[in-house]
């Protein structure tokens, strides 16, 4: 037996000392951040009464009337429906960095990338800002143009002193060295890029949002999923507050859709459930995968929905 491990250690040191230590110099392409003032970037919030043209269409909430749309990163478009066959642009909110939004109680609330901020919309034409919670989605980055990972340790560690409020690629040039047949050494560290509101019955109202919606409502609680961690925030009061300590879920999730008690999550190869029967402690239950594609959470999502609206449960 001593023999035979003999022999092993000495194959191991022997292909070990055959790999060659190689430089080489290699030309490529990166996402570096953009940077904005913490200042400027949270007094940048303006509400427009002139229509603004919608260029890219994101997500949507349906709330007394009207619509709120997403213009994805620059803000939300108004949009009075009470006249389904004559909609009539109303106002914009210009808000940096938004992505979702979910409507309570004549409250919107909205994400303007790392914050959680929140409306007065009780005359849908100008919307009055109530507040804002700080820092509450530290993992949340402009979406990228391009298929290059981005630029990790200058983003983050520039972090401190601004938002990263968008991209600039840059090209590189650089000594990289590497054993043949492995990874380089020396390469700066370089990252890729990586439902339907439904609430419980009660006297709260609750805007019915789009089903490709990282927001959703349950009873009293906001979740939102950004990446691959979950955030709940308390609505009973007028201020916000954050309720529980994030949960990561482990998967770069693009939905959520809320049913009953269960949360469906959509990631790029499945589907994740998990039950908020303890609304501050959400339980995984079961995951469902598939290949790479579309989100799962869509088409479950409308057929849910239309299962729901059919049994009055809305």
């Amino acid at each position: 037996m001593k023999k035979l491990l003999f022999l092993i250690n000495l194959v191991l040191i022997t292909l070990t000392s055959c790999e060659e230590r190689v430089t080489e110099t290699v030309t490529y392409k990166i996402n570096e951040p953009v940077f904005m003032s913490v200042e400027t970037f949270r007094s940048s919030v303006k509400v427009v009464p002139e229509p603004q043209t919608i260029v890219n269409y994101g997500k949507m909430c349906f709330y007394q009337g009207y619509l709120y749309i997403s213009e994805s990163e620059k803000g939300i478009h108004i949009i009075d429906n009470r006249d389904a066959t004559n909609p009539q642009k109303i106002g914009f909110i210009e808000l940096l960095g938004n992505a979702d939004l979910s409507i309570r109680n004549g409250l919107l609330y909205a994400d303007s990338y790392i914050d959680l901020v929140w409306f007065d919309i009780s005359n849908p034409a100008f919307p009055a800002l109530k507040g804002r919670l700080e820092n509450v989605f530290n993992n949340a980055l402009p979406r990228m143009e391009n298929f290059y990972g981005y630029d990790y340790q200058m983003t983050n560690s520039g972090q401190t002193d601004g938002i990263v409020v968008g991209w600039q690629v840059k090209e590189r040039t650089e000594d990289v060295t590497h054993y043949t047949g492995g990874d380089w050494w020396g390469r700066p560290e370089i990252m890729m890029d990586g439902a339907i509101t439904n609430t419980a019955k009660g006297s709260s109202t609750t805007g019915v949002s789009g089903s490709m919606s990282r927001f959703t409502i349950y009873n009293d609680n906001l979740y939102v999923v950004i990446n691959n961690a979950m955030t709940i925030f308390d609505l009973t009061n007028e201020l916000p507050k954050k309720a529980a300590e994030n949960i990561y879920l482990g998967w770069n999730v693009e939905t959520i859709f809320s049913y009953k008690d269960n949360m469906f999550m959509g990631t790029p190869t499945g589907l994740l459930i998990y039950s908020v029967a303890d609304p501050l402690k959400p339980v995984y239950q079961s995951s469902i995968q598939h290949v790479f594609g579309c989100d799962p959470v869509r088409s479950f999502g409308e057929h849910l929905r239309a299962k729901c609206q059919r049994a009055d449960n809305y």
